[in-house]
C-alpha cells in the first residue's frame, strides 16, 4: 500500500499525525486517479500540494520512455539500440 511513498517509515517515526494525513491524501489521490500510473500520480499530487519535489521526476519519466522506445526498436530492428539514438 504505501510502496510509492518514499519516506512513509521514516516520517511515521518523526511525526505520526503528519504521516497519517499525507497517507490519507496519498490514499484519496490514489483513489480518484487510480490506473496504470496511480502511485506516481499520487506522489505528483501530492508534491504539487505541498511543494515538495516528487519522488520520481519528469526527467526520471522521460528515461523510462526512451529505455521502452529502444526496446520497440531494437526488436523492430533485430539489434542493440543505443539511448543515444533515442536521445539525440
Amino acid at each position: 500500500m504505501f510502496t510509492d511513498m518514499v519516506g512513509y517509515t521514516a516520517l511515521m517515526h518523526a511525526d505520526e499525525r503528519v504521516a497519517l494525513d499525507k497517507r490519507d491524501r496519498y490514499m484519496s489521490a490514489l483513489a480518484s486517479h487510480h490506473d496504470a500510473f496511480g502511485g506516481t500520480m499520487g506522489q505528483l499530487l501530492i508534491a504539487l500540494e505541498s511543494g515538495e519535489p516528487p519522488a520520481i521526476s519528469a526527467r526520471d519519466n522521460l528515461k523510462t520512455m526512451a529505455l521502452v522506445d529502444a526496446a520497440y526498436q531494437s526488436a523492430e530492428l533485430k539489434r542493440a539500440v543505443k539511448l543515444s539514438e533515442i536521445t539525440g
